[in-house]
């Protein structure tokens, strides 16, 4: 099955954004979650790897995360797609 661009926009769109245009999270934890989801700690997003979180936040395995990231997205990490992340600042060519 293939969808286009703007079907699998829309996917994540209501999977990130309620229609009462709320943020859509879920908990998991950490065991559960892909390198490259984005999870909320201390009200901060953070970049999950199994490395250890971008600026090294130390996490208890037992701990729930709040997770980000739509779910689709966090499937696609979980069946292997590897994200890129590149180190320029958001924005920088």
């Amino acid at each position: 099955m293939s969808a286009s661009i703007k079907e699998i926009d829309a996917i994540i769109h209501r999977e990130r954004i309620t229609q009462e245009a709320k943020k859509v999270m879920h908990q998991r934890l950490p065991s559960a979650i892909p390198e490259g989801t984005f999870t909320l700690m201390n009200e901060d997003p953070y970049l999950f790897s199994t490395l250890g979180y971008e600026n090294s936040i130390a996490v208890p395995e037992a701990s729930l995360l709040t997770i980000l990231t739509p779910d689709s997205i966090v499937n696609a990490f979980r069946a292997g797609y590897a994200p890129k992340i590149r180190d320029a600042e958001v924005g920088d060519s």
